[in-house]
């Protein structure tokens, strides 16, 4: 029995048997707590966070960001992320996608009652330099992309290196500050900045804090996803 980039090979079996040797979220955040150096409990504790407050996934929450829609139509992010299949073989399966967003949720700091309304914003930081004005039918656009995943949105440029275990050996660091932006940096120094469109995610006490990810982890948590 062999794999190909997590996949069984092709032997005519069921679907739901190759949807339940996939590697669940549960249990990449087992191998997370050596590797971050984390308890399993603060995993444990954030996801349930982040589900009990998934209706903060839906950009009609965020009545500023609805007249730029179409900025964030392939964020893929919205209030069913966290819903699981139930039963045997349940559960979230581990994929670029949620890894990358509950590492963004991990690195947003802060406290759990808005957990999902700042790793939402987060996620769709764009790329610095990006000039978003105008609004209804008169919207005026210069996206910016990241030079090294092509990317717009921060998530999405995050979710591109875990699923490319090659762009993943790039990186040096990836860090996310409460003053409004996101760095990775990357191939010697190069680094590729992500900035909030007018929103804060600043801490009530007015004290801003980054968090960063090591590229080593960052390397170990793209190889283990693509097992």
């Amino acid at each position: 029995m062999t794999f190909s980039n997590g996949r069984l090979n092709l032997w005519g079996l069921p679907k739901d048997f190759l949807e339940d040797i996939k590697m669940k979220l549960n249990d990449l955040c087992a191998h997370f707590v050596p590797l971050l150096e984390l308890p399993l409990s603060d995993f444990t504790e954030l996801l349930r966070a982040l589900k009990e407050q998934s209706d903060h996934f839906d950009i009609t929450k965020y009545p500023e960001m609805i007249e730029r829609s179409a900025l964030y139509d392939d964020s893929g992010v919205n209030a069913e992320i966290l819903k699981a299949r139930a039963g045997p073989g349940g559960g979230l399966n581990a994929d670029p996608f949620l890894a990358a967003f509950f590492l963004t949720a991990l690195l947003v700091n802060g406290g759990r009652k808005d957990v999902a309304h700042r790793t939402w914003r987060a996620w769709h930081m764009h790329v610095a330099g990006s000039v978003l004005t105008g609004w209804g039918d008169n919207p005026k656009f210069d996206i910016k992309t990241c030079p090294l995943t092509g990317q717009h949105l921060f998530g999405n440029a995050f979710k591109v290196i875990l699923g490319d275990e090659h762009i993943a050996r790039t990186i040096e660091e990836i860090r996310i500050s409460s003053a409004q932006f996101a760095e990775i940096q990357y191939d010697g120094g190069a680094v590729s900045r992500f900035e909030g469109s007018g929103h804060k995610l600043r801490s009530s006490t007015g004290v801003s804090t980054t968090i960063a990810l090591s590229g080593a982890a960052i390397a170990s948590i793209a190889d283990l996803l693509k097992q």
